[in-house]
């Protein structure tokens, strides 16, 4: 199937809007259930979309059998519950005061460590915790009260949230120094986040900055990437296969003719480990509509039965938060894609613990 080729990117005009091609209610796919006569216009799916980007029968020989193998494992292995998080910087510079020079597009560690606690409440549901409300709300909430509150909701969850986040100047943004996973050596956070990529887990998220081949630009000087085009071909989590989530640009524009022959979120999914799935964008977006994105899909996962879900379900759920909870983005209804079989079931489980009786002699 070609790209549906139409003007729905604020930013860059033409964009690839394969939604477009599950939306059948009107006559237009592109306005779809909007009306003009209507406060209320929406763009809304009426079926699930995914591609698989391939190039050949044998790529796709190739790609139907990782789903599959994904699809029919029987093993439970702990590295399901890895819900593993990577984010790029917020402070880009100190100025010629030593004042932080911050970045505009938004504080990545901070919104992915807020998609983290909602994940936990979701999961766990603690009251106390999960109001977001006045001072505990996204907007409000300190960043020393945030990170107990993921330390306390994570010790009852089932769930392992590693975080790589890079930070240059992790001294301005955690003076106490109590949040380890702030990486001030770019070379050492792309090994370590690498590493990670290659032990396997269930949901890998990346929020930052990037272009079609890599994310995140660690080091101004040298370019050094997070994660670069052909990073996928060399991990080894050949039975440890990860659905992504790309909150970010560019990196799933399929359609952008390239030396390359793919984009970076192309290559997670047809390298032969890497991602089952990849859920990225075709064009330009901003945190706010990837924000909207993470909230439905994580809140849609965690209060289902796990692993009881496909993934059409979950991309379905982050719509619809986009859709009738945020004023901000629409536009990434339109511009997000999956790239990956929609009917794939997420086989994201927790790790339950097991309490044996004790027995004396």
């Amino acid at each position: 199937m070609p790209p549906y080729l139409a003007q729905v990117d604020p930013w860059l005009g033409e964009a690839a809007c394969d939604n477009c091609y599950g939306q059948l209610d009107g006559d237009d796919p592109l306005t779809g259930d909007q009306r003009t006569d209507s406060p209320t216009a929406f763009f809304a799916t009426d079926l699930w979309v995914g591609r698989l980007p391939v190039k050949s029968a044998g790529e796709l020989a190739a790609l139907v059998d990782k789903i599959l193998r994904y699809e029919n494992d029987p093993q439970i292995g702990d590295w399901r519950n890895v819900n593993l998080f990577l984010a790029d910087n917020y402070i880009k510079r100190l100025d010629e005061w030593g004042e932080p020079v911050r970045d505009m597009a938004g504080d990545f560690a901070r919104l992915s460590d807020l998609i983290i606690r909602r994940a936990l409440c979701a999961r766990v549901g603690d009251p106390n915790i999960c109001q977001f409300t006045g001072a505990n709300s996204d907007v409000a909430v300190a960043g020393t009260t945030l990170n107990e509150q993921i330390r306390n909701l994570t010790e009852r969850s089932g769930l392992r949230l590693p975080r790589y986040y890079y930070d240059p100047f992790p001294f301005v943004s955690d003076p106490e120094g109590k949040q380890p996973w702030r990486v001030a050596d770019p070379q050492a956070l792309r090994t370590s986040a690498l590493a990670a990529l290659g032990r396997g887990a269930g949901l890998v998220v990346f929020a930052g900055h990037s272009n079609h081949w890599q994310w995140a630009v660690l080091d101004g000087e040298s370019n050094l990437p997070l994660v670069i085009l052909n990073d996928p071909d060399g991990l080894a989590n050949r039975d440890r296969l990860f659905i992504t989530l790309s909150m970010t640009c560019l990196t799933a524009q399929f359609h952008k003719p390239a030396d390359s022959g793919t984009t970076l979120d192309e290559r997670f999914l047809l390298a032969p480990n890497g991602a089952v799935a990849v859920w990225g964008p075709a064009g330009l977006s901003v945190v706010h509509g990837h924000d909207a994105l993470q909230r439905g899909f994580f809140e849609t996962l965690w209060r289902a039965e796990p692993g009881s879900l496909r993934l059409g379900e979950l991309v379905t759920g982050g719509y619809f938060e986009l859709l009738t909870n945020s004023v901000c983005c629409q536009d990434v209804l339109r511009t997000y894609v999956l790239l990956g079989d929609p009917l794939t079931p997420a086989r994201v489980m927790p790790l339950e613990v097991a309490h044996l009786p004790l027995i004396s002699r």
